[in-house]
């Protein structure tokens, strides 16, 4: 039994980094192909969480976290029933969702442009140029298919995954060879696949 204790232990620590990285894949659609980098990123999160937990504990703003065996005699046999102190695990689940949240920010937001402006790096959070200009850039697109179609509207949504694209576009239109526009019928038009190049506009 004590050694359910330690794996129960060991759970709890490694629990919030995994939190952390789940709930920031899902806030801003990166994802962690690596499984190695993914257990390496979770432990480092999980050690930032846990360091802040533990100065609001020793502060005496956070309840401390213990799991302890106890005692239970059930038809003349004694078993041993596992206490959780489920207060210690609320306070870590909110730091844990406090961290996602900032951590999510700092991507979606781009935070790293302070760090670029400083000359301290060249890096972005962008796994690819094509997240970071939908997402810092509110203009008309114009895309070329690779049928050779051209159409213009205001992105809505986008997504990516390795070498596959998709987005949304209101107000679309189809643009003709000789440069006039016919409007698509539609509310929101979904382009998937095969796309050649995107153009972002400030008009029209």
């Amino acid at each position: 039994m004590p050694n359910s204790i330690q794996a129960i232990y060991i759970l709890i620590v490694l629990l919030p980094g995994f939190f952390v990285v789940a709930l920031v894949e899902l806030l801003t659609g990166t994802r962690e192909n690596v499984p190695l980098r993914l257990i390496v990123r979770a432990l480092a999160l999980s050690f930032g969480v846990y360091v802040i937990y533990s100065y609001f504990v020793d502060s005496g703003f956070l309840p401390g976290l213990q799991v302890t065996l106890k005692p239970v005699t059930s038809d003349e046999q004694q078993l041993m029933f596992l206490s959780v102190d489920w207060e210690g695990i609320l306070a870590l689940s909110g730091i844990s969702l406090f961290v996602s949240i900032l951590l999510s920010l700092a991507i979606n937001k781009d935070w790293m442009r302070i760090p670029r402006k400083l000359g301290l790096t060249r890096q972005s959070h962008d796994a690819r140029p094509w997240d970071g200009a939908f997402r810092l850039s509110n203009r008309w697109v114009v895309i070329k298919l690779g049928s050779g179609e051209k159409l213009v509207g205001w992105p809505k949504r986008m997504s990516s995954r390795d070498t596959d694209h998709s987005l949304s576009l209101q107000d679309a239109h189809w643009i003709r060879e000789d440069g006039t526009t016919s409007k698509i019928g539609a509310d929101e038009f979904l382009i998937t696949g095969d796309i050649e190049w995107v153009q972002l506009h400030n008009k029209k």
